[in-house]
């Protein structure tokens, strides 16, 4: 973000509860209902942003716009060993075209990814982004 760092924590609970507490925002999404924390007060807003998360989890759209996946190999991460790839990723989001080269670790014991580093070019800018996953066994929302 133009060369400052910036944190999100993000907790999920199927099937659609939803934390999301950034630098800037701090959100909860329980269905289709999303409550947005503005100055300390918990508000209540007619915005189904659920549906739209669920849709970045769609085997299919995710599949379509993968291209240029190749095997990088074995490595470690957090403690876990991981096979690790490398791929370019295209979608369309409002009318405009996005483009992301990800690396994606993910656990040769359960198969579930660990970490994800997101690069993100528009309008000559980079946009750098890793993801950490945790998976905790119980979350609340």
């Amino acid at each position: 973000m133009q060369g400052n760092n910036s944190n999100a924590v993000i907790a999920f609970s199927a099937p659609d509860s939803c934390r999301v507490k950034t630098d800037m925002v701090e959100a909860i999404l329980i269905g289709k209902v999303t409550y947005f924390n503005l100055n300390g007060k918990w508000t209540k807003m007619d915005i189904d942003l659920t549906s739209l998360i669920s849709s970045f989890r769609d085997p299919k759209l995710i599949e379509s716009g993968i291209s240029n996946l190749k095997y990088i190999g074995v490595e470690h991460v957090n403690g876990f060993t991981a096979d690790a790839y490398n791929y370019t990723i295209s979608t369309t989001l409002n009318g405009q075209k996005l483009s992301a080269k990800d690396i994606v670790w993910i656990s040769r014991v359960d198969h579930l990814p660990l970490n994800m580093e997101v690069n993100v070019e528009k309008l000559s800018e980079n946009t750098v982004s890793t993801i950490t996953y945790e998976y905790a066994g119980n979350i609340s929302i």
